[in-house]
């Protein structure tokens, strides 16, 4: 995270809330100026720029989510409601995180077989910033998709291409989501709730998914889709998909606990 003047949204106002002035979420010239004097006063260089150093000094940088073991997701997953049985091919765990950060991948992915852990990755469970703040009215007038969580959502994806072009999986089978329209910068779990197909696949946040490309803010990449971050990973994971031959995946999508 860096913040300088200029800038603006929840992450300017943690910070000016962390240094005890005005938080009204715009780096102007006032909050440039209190940087710089509580860098002088921790020793360091004041410049104005709320670096990796001083974010951690005022301790309001992103918290690292945990990282859960095979028997965790498994026994989280056995417990849902609406669980009836493990998969035994390949299937896809979210864990949607606590913190929520705007437009950040803060989320996680695990890629499961049967109830063995394959590989873990970053990415995110929540539509991009603008998408939101008054994007989701592009797509429909309830709000932006936010998908219902500590869900198991059964065969609901299979391979294809996401618009067209990037090897995907597909939403194949019915999801809930609900309709967040208050235009926050919070993705929530309120507003109307639907179940249906809504085109909420789950693809990498580039065009060059063959590269080494790992992004930092949604942005427009996800409406509501669930996004990896990292391009590498995420083709280690639709690749071992794909040569399987499996004609369906299920997502699960718990909660940080």
């Amino acid at each position: 995270m860096l913040l300088k003047k200029g800038m603006k949204g929840a992450d300017v106002k943690k910070l000016k809330t962390a240094l005890g002035i005005k938080a009204d979420g715009d780096f102007g010239p006032k909050t440039e100026k209190a940087v710089k004097s509580y860098q002088k006063k921790i020793g360091l260089v004041a410049d104005g720029i709320a670096g990796k150093k001083t974010i951690k000094a005022l301790g309001i940088g992103p918290k690292v989510m945990k990282k859960y073991t095979a028997k965790q997701l498994v026994t989280r997953t056995k417990k849902r409601k609406d669980f009836v049985k493990i998969p035994t091919g390949y299937w896809i765990i979210g864990i949607k995180s606590k913190q929520d950060a705007a437009d950040k991948f803060d989320d996680m992915f695990y890629l499961m077989k049967g109830e063995t852990m394959v590989m873990s990755t970053t990415g995110t469970t929540n539509p991009g910033l603008r998408i939101i703040k008054n994007g989701w009215k592009k797509y429909n007038r309830y709000g932006a998709a936010i998908v219902e969580s500590d869900r198991i959502y059964y065969d609901v994806w299979k391979y294809g291409l996401h618009k067209g072009y990037m090897p995907a999986l597909r939403q194949a089978n019915v999801i809930t989501v609900f309709r967040d329209g208050d235009n926050d910068e919070k993705s929530e779990e309120i507003g109307k709730k639907m179940t249906g197909m809504y085109g909420i696949n789950f693809h990498t946040a580039t065009k060059s998914y063959l590269g080494k490309v790992i992004k930092t803010l949604i942005g427009g990449w996800s409406a509501g889709c669930q996004v990896c971050n990292n391009s590498v990973e995420y083709m280690k994971i639709i690749n071992l998909i794909k040569k399987s031959k499996q004609k369906r995946v299920t997502f699960c999508l718990l909660k940080e606990f």
